[in-house]
C-alpha cells in the first residue's frame, strides 16, 4: 500500500499470506450460540414471565407492595399524583402515560420499551381546575418573576437610551463609575469560542461573530438566564500570521491522519468482504 498515516505513526501494509477462514467445531462455539439464543429470546421470556406474575398477583388479592416483597420484585412508589409527563423513575419513561389511558383499572401490566411493569393505581383524580387557594402561592410567585423580568428589560432599554443621549463611545467608559449598572469586560473571545456564559449565549454569540469593526453599536437587551444584558464589541484583534500558519499546519496534519484512517478502514473492509465463513452442524 501507499504510506498510511495513523494516530501512532506511519505504516506500509503488505499481505504476505492469506488463509481462508475455517468453520469452528460446534463444541468451540456452543457457549457462544447458547448466549446468542438467550439474548434473542430474552424479551419474549421476560414478557411471558411478567404475564405469569400478573396472573398470580391478580389471583392473590394482595396489594402490589406485599406481592412484590413475597416474590423479590423491585418496588417503586409514586407518592404524589402523577401526570403524563411524570414517571416513577427515569428508566420507566412512558409508564404514567400508559396507566392514564386506562386509569380506572387498579391493577395493570404495562409493556415498555425495555421493561415489563406490574402497576397498581391507588388513587385517580379527574382533571379539573384547582381551587384558587391551592395555586395562589404559585401564581403569585410566577407573577412576581414576570414583573421582575419586565422591569429589568425596561431598565436595560433606559440604560441604552442614556448611553445614546450621552454620545459615549463605549459602555465601559460611560458607566464605569455607575453604582446602579454593572459593566463587565470580557477578553480573549475568538471564532473558536472562549469568553463567559453570556458571550457563549447563541444570540450574543451571533452579534460577536457578525461584528467587523469596533467599537461597534450596542446591541440588546438580551435575556440570559435570569439577567438582562447589553452587549458591545469594543475591540477586534487580527490573528498573528505566524500563529495562523501553525494552526493551518495542525489542521493539515489532522486531515492527513483522518484520511489515513479512512484508507486503512477501507482496506480492512475490503479484506473482510473477501472472507467466506461457513458454520454447520449435524444433529
Amino acid at each position: 500500500t501507499e504510506v498510511i498515516t495513523a494516530d501512532n505513526g506511519y505504516y506500509v501494509l503488505k499481505v504476505s499470506d492469506y488463509q481462508k477462514p475455517q468453520a469452528k467445531e460446534l463444541e468451540e462455539v456452543r457457549d457462544e450460540i447458547i448466549s446468542a439464543i438467550r439474548k434473542r429470546e430474552a424479551p419474549a421470556y421476560a414478557a411471558s414471565k411478567a404475564a405469569d406474575l400478573y396472573e398470580q398477583w391478580s389471583k392473590s388479592g394482595q396489594p402490589l407492595a406485599e406481592f412484590a416483597k413475597a416474590n423479590n420484585l423491585k418496588l417503586l412508589e409514586q407518592k404524589e399524583l402523577a401526570t403524563e409527563s411524570i414517571d416513577p423513575d427515569a428508566t420507566l419513561k412512558g409508564l404514567s402515560r400508559s396507566l392514564l389511558e386506562n386509569p380506572t383499572l387498579k391493577s395493570q401490566l404495562v409493556e415498555l420499551a425495555n421493561s415489563s411493569v406490574l402497576a397498581e393505581v391507588s388513587e385517580y383524580k379527574e382533571p379539573g381546575i384547582q381551587d384558587f387557594s391551592e395555586v395562589r402561592g404559585k401564581l403569585l410567585e410566577r407573577y412576581k418573576k414576570q414583573e421582575s423580568a419586565k422591569l429589568a428589560m425596561d431598565e436595560a432599554n433606559k440604560t441604552l437610551s442614556t448611553f445614546e443621549e450621552k454620545g459615549g463611545e463605549t459602555l465601559l467608559a460611560t458607566f464605569k463609575d455607575s453604582k446602579e449598572i454593572k459593566v463587565t469586560e470580557v477578553k480573549d473571545i475568538s471564532s473558536r469560542g472562549g469568553g463567559d456564559t453570556v458571550s457563549s449565549h447563541p444570540s450574543v454569540r451571533s452579534v460577536i461573530d457578525e461584528t467587523t469593526t469596533a467599537p461597534a453599536t450596542v446591541k440588546g437587551p438580551f435575556n440570559v438566564g435570569s439577567d438582562i444584558y447589553l452587549v458591545q464589541v469594543t475591540s477586534i484583534t487580527d490573528p498573528d500570521p505566524s500563529t495562523l500558519q501553525d494552526e493551518i499546519e495542525t489542521q493539515r496534519a489532522q486531515k492527513s491522519t483522518q484520511n489515513g484512517q479512512l484508507v486503512l478502514a477501507s482496506l480492512l473492509a475490503e479484506e473482510k468482504d473477501k472472507r467466506e465463513i461457513v458454520i454447520s452442524a449435524s444433529y
